[in-house]
C-alpha cells in the first residue's frame, strides 16, 4: 500500500480465489465464472493502511493445483466512496487486459453476474502469497468417548475433499507418513502410530478398546499426488468400567490410576478438585495416607464456586446395607468456612440425593461413615465442595464396602426341667432352661 491514504469508505472486502485457464480478459463481459471461485475472506480491512505490505489472513485456506493460473477477485461492499488516484503499487511490465473491474458509487454488483465491466487493465496491484506445500489438514477433528470400549472420531474434509488417513497410539507418539507411500488400515507408521482409518468419510467409531484408557489420534489429508498434510491431533479416554470388586478404596494417588475414573460437575462457578498433599494452608499439610488427597479450592467467594467430585459407577446390586467411609478436613480461615456435602444417585440419569452436610471447622483429618441407601448396579457418590473463602476442603481414603454379617456359629439347647420348691406354705412352679 502507498500509505497515508484513507479507504474508510472502501474497506469492506470479500476475497475470492480460483483456478483459471485465462491469460487475459477478452472482453468487458469475460468474467471468470462465479462457480469457479471460492470465498476465502470476508471482513473489514484497515481504513488507513500503512505504507508497505498489508497482510490479510484468509478465513479459508485455498488449495492451489500448481497447474492452472490463479485468479484473485475482490468484492468491495462499503457504502460511499473514497477519492484518490493511487491506493496501491502495481507490477510492471504491463500485460494487455490482465485485469478487469466494475466500479460504481451507486450500484453494488452481484459477484455472480457483475454485468459489463467498467474497464480492463494492463496491470495488477503488487501482491504476494504465502503458499504451503502439500494438502491442507482436515478441519474440526474431534475424539470423544463412546463408552467403555469405543471412541467416536469426527472431522471435516479439506476444501479439495482429499482422502483422510488416521493413525492412533496409546502413548501419543506418531511418525510422519512418507509422501508417495501407500498406507492401509493396520499398517504401522515408522516412528509410532497404527493406521485405523482411510477413506473420504467424516466419522469413524474406533471399537474394541480397553476401558479407562487414553487413546491418541492424528489425522492427515492425502491428495491425488500422494502428498500428506502435516496432521492434526486429538485424544480421548474410554469410559471407566463399573466397579464390581469390593471393598473398593480410593486413595487419590497417581497409581494405580483409578483416580482418572472420577468425574467432576461444576454446579456454580468454574473450579475443579485437584490432587495434592494436604490443604492450601492451615494445619492440614499432608494427605491422610500416601502422598496425595483430593482437594477443593480456597478463594474469595460466598457459596461459590461449587463442584462435585463423582465416583465411577459402583455395582452395589448384591448388597443390602453398603457403607461409605472416608476422611476429611475443612479448616476455618479468619472466620470463613468452606463446607462439604455428600450425595448419592442410583444411576447417572437419576437426581442426586443428599446424604450429609458438614458445616463446621475440622482442622485435622477426621473419620466419617455413612450408610448408603437404595443400592443399585449403577450407583454413584459425590463429594461436593462449597467455597466460602475458608481453607480448602480435603478428602482421602474413600472406601465403599458391605460389612461382614454377624452369622450364628452354633446353637446349644438344654432340656427344660421342673421342680417343686416349698416356700412357706405355698408351692411355686419353676421352669428352668
Amino acid at each position: 500500500m502507498v500509505g497515508g491514504v484513507s479507504i474508510a469508505n472502501s474497506n469492506n472486502w470479500v476475497i475470492y480465489l480460483g483456478h483459471t485457464t485465462k491469460t487475459y480478459f477478452s472482453s468487458y463481459t469475460d468474467w471468470e465464472a462465479y462457480s469457479n471461485l471460492i470465498q476465502v475472506y470476508s471482513g473489514i480491512v484497515s481504513s488507513n493502511p500503512p505504507a508497505g505490505w498489508y497482510e490479510i489472513t484468509l478465513d479459508t485456506p485455498f488449495s492451489y493445483n500448481n497447474t492452472y493460473n490463479l485468479i484473485i477477485a475482490i468484492d468491495e461492499n462499503k457504502a460511499g466512496y473514497d477519492s484518490f488516484t493511487q491506493y496501491s503499487l502495481i507490477f510492471t511490465p504491463a500485460q494487455t487486459n490482465r485485469a478487469i473491474s466494475y466500479h460504481s458509487d451507486v450500484t453494488n454488483p452481484n459477484p455472480a453476474s457483475p454485468g459489463t465491466a467498467s474497464g480492463r487493465y494492463a496491470y495488477i496491484s503488487q501482491l504476494q502469497l504465502d503458499i504451503l506445500t502439500g494438502p491442507y489438514n482436515p478441519s474440526g477433528f474431534s475424539a470423544v468417548s463412546g463408552g467403555t470400549n469405543d471412541i467416536d472420531l469426527s472431522w471435516n474434509l479439506n476444501a479439495n475433499s482429499d482422502t483422510v488417513v488416521i493413525a492412533y497410539s496409546t502413548n501419543n507418539t506418531f511418525g510422519t507418513p512418507v509422501n508417495s507411500t501407500v498406507y492401509e488400515v493396520n499398517d504401522a507408521l515408522s516412528g509410532g502410530g497404527t493406521i485405523v482409518y482411510k477413506g473420504k468419510g467424516t466419522a469413524y467409531n474406533h471399537s474394541g478398546l480397553n476401558h479407562s484408557t487414553n487413546y491418541y489420534y492424528k489425522v492427515f489429508s492425502l491428495n491425488d499426488y500422494g502428498e500428506y498434510s502435516d496432521g492434526v491431533s486429538d485424544f480421548a479416554q474410554t469410559d471407566c468400567d463399573e466397579v464390581t470388586v469390593f471393598p473398593w478404596t480410593e486413595t487419590f494417588e497417581d497409581n494405580p490410576g483409578s483416580r482418572a475414573c472420577w468425574t467432576q460437575i461444576q454446579e456454580s462457578g468454574n473450579a475443579s478438585w485437584s490432587f495434592s498433599g494436604g490443604s492450601t494452608g492451615g494445619s492440614v499439610s499432608t494427605a491422610y495416607g500416601g502422598a496425595k488427597n483430593a482437594r477443593f479450592i480456597s478463594q474469595a467467594g460466598t457459596n461459590s464456586p461449587v463442584t462435585k467430585l463423582v465416583t465411577p459407577q459402583l455395582d452395589l446390586s448384591s448388597f443390602t446395607t453398603p457403607y461409605l467411609q472416608f476422611y476429611y478436613a475443612q479448616e476455618v480461615s479468619s472466620g470463613y468456612q468452606n463446607q462439604l456435602k455428600v450425595y448419592y444417585r442410583v444411576s447417572p440419569s437419576d437426581s442426586w440425593v443428599q446424604l450429609a452436610h458438614y458445616t463446621t471447622s475440622v482442622s485435622s483429618w477426621i473419620f466419617a461413615e455413612l450408610v448408603l441407601p437404595n443400592p443399585s448396579a449403577t450407583y454413584q457418590i459425590a463429594f461436593e465442595g462449597i467455597n466460602n473463602s475458608g481453607f480448602a476442603n480435603v478428602i482421602d481414603n474413600v472406601k465403599v464396602f458391605q460389612p461382614a454379617d454377624m452369622g450364628v456359629v452354633s446353637v446349644t439347647t438344654t432340656q427344660p426341667f421342673t421342680s417343686d420348691v416349698t416356700i412357706g406354705t405355698q408351692k411355686n412352679f419353676i421352669v428352668g432352661v
